[in-house]
């Protein structure tokens, strides 16, 4: 099952009869403490699976010890790719729960949780910093379109647009005809190009595309392409699909593998990313400052969580809010968390209410400032 908000908030809003061991594993070969003999990740999730028996009662440990003598089994034989760059996995004892998921985008740490429902915050972080993305290729002969998600690139159908066909097809049916020469052969004529033939062919490629945008439902754009004709694309998009372009990418993709691509777009993706989270940091604090739905600091966060009000979640990832600073009331609708669970929490009644959640792992004095928490309100 791939993962998305729904599962996460399937997973956040569970109840199940016993404890749950919650497992992160951030097992990306591309880290180079995880290509020894031993990587860093499995002894990390080793000493991480052994403290989290201490405080526990006798029962409880030697119920753990069996559930971490499995886990340390189990993913000691999954081929790399089963593996993935990242592992989440939740258990139950009884088996009431057993899930578990490969992910082509990271979670930050190898993090293992005992607790009586499943610990979702490094999920929860995934799913935000793997919203669906259209990647939009661009080349002075074709324009191609392809779908970014948690890490993992897409081709949907009728992706490639052509002038000779003016329409929409298949890039299979491409591959299938034209094989591998066929960028040698666009590159070879590239040049012989007119200026106005390409402005032509660009300016109906880019109606064909904010069409095709639509039907998609894309929120998030990033365009690759060489920054001539890129630049030229982007300012014949209609308005409405121009502003939901979140980063460019001077580069030429259009023929390129969907690893490849993912690969080279990464970098591009996570900075913009970033680049969102403090503008949604500045948004809430300036609609706070104004008197607006917006709220700041954990008492005025938790308290609009709990009735439901909040749209989108900011916090540091860092954050450790003292659950003994908070009103009796919103101790109690959080079930009086120790402090390394307040955030969890929180999360917990965000997914369940539907709203966005996004943790910030850079240090912006303005967020800081205002506790390490901000909210931008339904109403």
């Amino acid at each position: 099952m791939t993962v998305s908000k729904e599962l996460v908030r399937e997973l956040a809003t569970l109840r199940p009869g016993a404890h749950v061991l919650s497992v992160y594993a951030h097992t990306d070969p591309r880290n180079p403490a995880n290509t020894g003999d031993t990587p860093a990740w499995v002894v990390e999730l080793r000493n991480q699976l052994r403290d989290a028996t201490q405080g526990e009662s006798r029962d409880r440990r030697v119920v753990l010890r069996e559930l971490s003598e499995r886990v340390e089994l189990e993913m000691s034989v999954l081929d790399p790719n089963e593996r993935g760059r990242g592992l989440a996995w939740f258990l139950t004892p009884d088996g009431e729960l057993d899930r578990r998921f490969s992910l082509q985008l990271s979670p930050r740490a190898t993090l293992v949780r005992w607790d009586e429902r499943p610990y979702v915050s490094p999920l929860v972080d995934v799913v935000d910093r793997g919203r669906p993305t259209g990647l939009i290729l661009v080349g002075a002969e074709a324009v191609r379109l392809l779908h970014w998600e948690i890490g993992q690139v897409a081709e949907p159908a009728r992706s490639l647009y052509e002038p000779e066909q003016r329409d929409w097809r298949d890039y299979d049916a491409y591959v299938g005809r034209a094989g591998g020469s066929a960028a040698a052969v666009h590159v070879a004529t590239f040049d012989q190009r007119l200026e106005e033939w390409r402005q032509q062919f660009l300016s109906e490629a880019a109606a064909a595309t904010s069409q095709q945008v639509t039907g998609l439902d894309w929120h998030r754009i990033v365009v690759a392409g060489e920054r001539r004709i890129a630049d030229i694309f982007i300012e014949e998009l209609p308005a409405s699909v121009r502003d939901r372009v979140i980063a460019t990418l001077d580069a030429n993709l259009l023929w390129e593998e969907l690893g490849p691509i993912a690969e080279r777009l990464e970098n591009v993706l996570d900075e913009a990313w970033r680049r969102e989270a403090r503008q949604l940091v500045d948004r809430a604090v300036e609609t706070a400052k104004a008197g607006g739905t917006a709220a700041l600091g954990w008492t005025e966060v938790l308290d609009c969580l709990i009735q439901h009000r909040v749209e989108h979640l900011v916090f540091a990832a860092d954050a450790r809010p003292d659950p003994d600073l908070l009103a009796p009331p919103i101790q109690e609708a959080l079930g009086r968390p120790a402090a390394d669970m307040v955030v969890e929490r929180a999360v917990e009644h965000a997914v369940a209410s539907g709203a966005d959640i996004t943790a910030v792992q850079d240090d912006i004095p303005q967020l800081r400032q205002a506790g390490g928490v901000v909210a931008i309100l339904r109403y």
